[in-house]
């Protein structure tokens, strides 16, 4: 089924025994062939709210510069919306795609089997960082999966910063009950276990649970399977620690060790005693009573 223009004596469509469909072109190659002798062959969807053209995919002789390319072009907003270069490239919001998918100006986003709205990009800010995280208010994890082997990837980054804590901590499990600064001993009845302590200069003390105070953890490790646990207990950084002073009152700069209060530290005055039973240095001080003590954790 032929199309002729008997004025201009050309082909204005040509649908063959194929069921193929060419327009500006008697020899159809595909279901819908579109081709036009000049520079730009395109194919205009029309505002159905309308008249005017609002899109056309157009195919020009080399935008850019990097060979024939495809291009979705919107024309009332006379602006270029995705470009597919002749290297395969394929660009939004530029006409030079430089990668296999280059977005410009923008986030990639996908939102995901449970509409966890990843994206990555860049917010403009300082332009000193990728951005890496979510458009979900409810999303605040990035974690490194393989699909394929059902396990965490590894991560290599050359400096890591943490903002959402202060201390180093690991998993323990503990008896129920123990609240955060509390501070624990190895129980040698339960290996792997830790208690709350209650002898002083206890050289079996391990660390502070994290928590007090308002300060988090800011890296925990564990290894799923073997060394999990109920609690973390910091074991470097800085934790808020219950402490007494009823012994001695405590000022900046002092040892702690373990207390006979349960699960509270007191300052180490017997030197030899605190050999490998202290928790830290006081940052803060506790003049008498009970309270929170800020300990930056150094065990020895």
């Amino acid at each position: 089924l032929v199309f002729l223009s008997e004025t201009a004596s050309a082909y204005r469509m040509v649908i063959n025994g194929d069921g193929d469909v060419g327009i500006g072109t008697p020899t159809p190659g595909a279901r819908l062939h579109l081709q036009d002798p000049g520079s730009v062959c395109d194919f205009r969807l029309q505002n159905l709210a309308g008249t005017s053209g609002l899109w056309k995919i157009q195919a020009d002789g080399g935008l850019g510069g990097q060979g024939a390319s495809l291009v979705v072009y919107s024309e009332t907003a006379g602006a270029y919306r995705m470009v597919v270069n002749g290297s395969g490239n394929v660009g939004f919001g530029t006409t030079t795609p430089q990668e296999k998918v280059h977005v410009a100006g923008g986030f990639l986003r996908v939102d995901g089997l449970a509409n966890e709205q990843a994206y990555i990009g860049g917010d403009g800010v300082g332009g000193v960082d990728v951005v890496v995280g979510s458009a979900n208010p409810a999303v605040n994890t990035v974690v490194m999966w393989n699909k394929a082997t059902q396990q965490y990837m590894s991560t290599v980054t050359r400096t890591l910063q943490i903002t959402g804590g202060s201390d180093l901590a690991e998993p323990f499990d503990m008896e129920s009950g123990i609240e955060p600064g509390t501070v624990m001993v190895i129980d040698a009845n339960k290996p792997g276990s830790l208690l709350a302590s209650d002898t002083p200069y206890d050289q079996k003390v391990a660390g502070i649970v994290s928590g007090a105070g308002g300060v988090n953890p800011g890296l925990t490790l564990r290894q799923e399977g073997k060394l999990d646990g109920t609690h973390s207990v910091a074991i470097a950084g800085r934790v808020y620690c219950k402490a007494e002073a009823h012994s001695s009152p405590i000022k900046p700069g002092d040892l702690l060790t373990t207390s006979g209060v349960a699960g509270h530290a007191m300052k180490a005055t017997n030197h030899e005693q605190s050999h490998g039973a202290v928790i830290g240095k006081a940052m803060t001080a506790l003049s008498e009573g009970k309270g929170l003590v800020l300990v930056l954790v150094n065990l020895q």
